[in-house]
């Protein structure tokens, strides 16, 4: 398996194109990468190990089946700005707390319609104002 944190884009989708690495064994780098820093940084907010493997399983099929997508399989975070139906947005803000998104924002929808695996959300500043 290729160590993957902290490369291109371009040079993760070469390997799954070569299927040198599938899109499970990417997301799990990103989880574990996640999971070793995360406390420290506190960079994320809320992370769905589930959901995420599920995707990328569901990728996996796909580039199997030859599929091309440019973001196919490929893990992302979202900054907690952007709602996700049934993810908890807060926007950096106490006062959200307890939100879950009723709809999905149409960027984040575009990015997951091009097979992209959404596997966290992103902290920042309260509404995203800095």
């Amino acid at each position: 398996m290729s160590e993957v944190i902290g490369q291109s884009l371009s040079s993760l989708r070469a390997l799954l194109a070569e299927k040198k690495i599938s899109s499970v064994e990417l997301t799990k780098q990103s989880l574990s990468q996640i999971e070793k820093t995360n406390k420290a940084l506190n960079s994320l907010v809320f992370v769905d190990e589930k959901a995420a493997m599920s995707s990328a399983e569901e990728a996996d099929k796909k580039l199997m089946a030859g599929e091309k997508a440019a973001l196919l399989g490929i893990p992302f975070s979202v900054k907690d700005l952007f709602n996700v139906k049934g993810q908890p947005t807060t926007a950096g803000s106490k006062i959200l707390q307890g939100y879950n998104s009723p709809y999905t924002a149409t960027a984040i929808q575009n990015l997951l319609s091009d097979g992209a695996v959404l596997i966290a959300r992103n902290n920042q500043d309260e509404f995203g104002k800095y």
